[in-house]
């Protein structure tokens, strides 16, 4: 399996539920994330842009992904994006 297709195949939405356990201070904090993975064609106005941003000519693209994650946790609020251009 390739990158390609491993975006390919984790497209779509997910949500994740995880704990994590302070032992130094003897505590827990329960965490919740959606995240929303879209697959971007080459010619996608953004992916061109991303390439652009670095110096990357848009031919070396071979695919494109947006990950957009919001997440929660007890202590304190997230929320972050993902941009992946993926080349050959």
């Amino acid at each position: 399996m390739n990158v390609e297709e491993f975006f390919e195949l984790s497209a779509g939405k997910w949500f994740s539920h995880r704990t994590s356990h302070h032992l130094a201070f003897k505590q827990s904090e329960d965490g919740k994330s959606d995240i929303v993975i879209d697959i971007l064609t080459v010619d996608h106005p953004e992916v061109i842009k991303l390439c652009e941003q670095y110096s990357i000519l848009p031919d070396a693209a071979s695919c494109g992904a947006r990950v957009t994650w919001k997440g929660t946790m007890e202590w304190d609020q997230e929320c972050d994006s993902l941009w992946a251009n993926i080349g050959n």
